[in-house]
């Protein structure tokens, strides 16, 4: 409902909406995360893990994670593309 309350007005006075996007992928850096790739444990936020090439991100020069990773005995490839 919100979205539409947000979108509807700007449809009809505009004909169309622009979504605000970063592109990016990403994930929760947790605390199994952050021994996994040996940050503080203490560190919480996100893990950018790939950047989307002509994005936002991309053009402000965010960069993915170049590390792997081991949680839970499986290993993850976090890396940039």
């Amino acid at each position: 409902m919100n979205i539409v309350k947000l979108v509807a007005p700007a449809l009809i006075k505009d004909g169309h909406y622009t979504y605000a996007w970063l592109g990016i992928q990403g994930r929760d850096v947790t605390l199994d995360v952050a021994e996994a790739m040996n940050l503080n444990p203490d560190q919480r936020g996100a893990l950018v893990i790939q950047v989307t090439q002509g994005s936002p991100s991309d053009k402000a020069g965010l960069q993915g994670s170049q590390r792997d990773a081991t949680i839970d005995g499986v290993q993850l490839k976090w890396a940039a593309t």
